[in-house]
């Protein structure tokens, strides 16, 4: 295979000033998170490691040599051209039909590891155009790229590959053909759907745990200044009074600002030892650590003063 048949580009012109390459670079690692499980390789620890890792590749190795390994029979070679081709990495521009390409030269290479056959099938939902993304073909209603599509997601899952983002987004997709008089096809991917349900049973039961913890102390998560109200996704993010008052009654405001605010109503209860049973909390307090009372004001608010 010609190098210059292939990339439709002189050798001259293969090493480009790394500053011209970071933003295909970046492209690169979002391609890359599309196919694999969590949205990053097994090997990263975080999701920064895998665009310092390229940084490195492609200072050291420019995409013809690349090229010239993957032709070699290289599996790793032929997963990091097609990369580099689907992001447009030393090119003129993205190739997805090169990419492409090499996708499915390594699902028939017998070099391959299960890794490399996983993120292959997964990358290859992309080009059925079902789930749309950008320099890709679609959308697609096509009955065949969506059989194609399918079957490349269940030979994902049962490589490990279940839970990659090209997948997930795939199910989601599918999930409205699973059951009914489409169930006969759309069903038959038991590793695909297994993976599906899975991932969102997980993630269901991280809101339900999340729900029932902010339920519990719902103080934690909301800025105790009335006229704030702002919530936060963790507790962390909020400041907590430093005075002595009773963990009952020590609440969290967003900024200094609502803080000093709220100071009027929250002195009083500010003390050691303060029990509810002897002091009573300004309305403005509960208000914060009781979501009820502002249904009460709504309620008030649109029916007028009790009679």
């Amino acid at each position: 295979m010609d190098l210059d048949e292939d990339l439709d580009l002189n050798q001259e012109e293969v090493l480009p000033k790394l500053n011209e390459e970071l933003e295909s670079v970046f492209r690169l690692t979002v391609i890359l998170s599309g196919g694999c499980p969590g949205g990053r390789p097994p090997w990263a620890k975080d999701h920064t490691e895998p665009l310092n890792l390229w940084i490195q590749k492609v200072c050291t190795m420019s995409t013809a040599e690349c090229h010239q390994l993957a032709n070699s029979g290289d599996p790793e070679m032929m997963h990091d051209f097609a990369l580099r081709a689907a992001a447009g990495i030393e090119l003129p521009s993205p190739n997805s039909l090169l990419a492409e390409r090499y996708w499915n030269l390594l699902l028939h290479n017998p070099k391959s590891t299960t890794y490399h056959l996983g993120i292959a099938h997964a990358q290859l939902i992309l080009f059925t155009g079902v789930v749309i993304e950008e320099g890709y073909a679609g959308p697609s209603s096509r009955m065949d790229d969506f059989m194609r599509a399918g079957i490349h997601a269940e030979a994902a899952a049962q490589a490990g590959h279940g839970r990659a983002p090209n997948v997930l987004k795939l199910g989601k997709i599918f999930q409205a053909y699973r059951y009914g008089q489409h169930k006969a096809v759309f069903g038959q991917w038991t590793c695909f759907w297994a993976a599906v349900d899975g991932w969102v049973a997980e993630k269901q039961a991280a809101l339900d745990k999340d729900s029932a913890k902010r339920a519990e102390r719902s103080s934690r998560y909301k800025c105790a200044a009335p006229e704030c109200g702002l919530e936060a996704s963790t507790g962390k993010l909020l400041r907590t009074c430093g005075g002595k008052c009773e963990d009952a009654y020590k609440p969290r405001y967003c900024t200094k600002k609502c803080q000093v605010a709220d100071w009027k109503n929250h002195k009083p209860l500010c003390k050691p030892g303060l029990q509810a049973a002897n002091t009573k909390p300004s309305r403005s307090t509960r208000f914060a650590m009781d979501p009820s009372i502002q249904v009460q004001r709504h309620d008030l608010a649109i029916g007028g003063a009790p009679g």
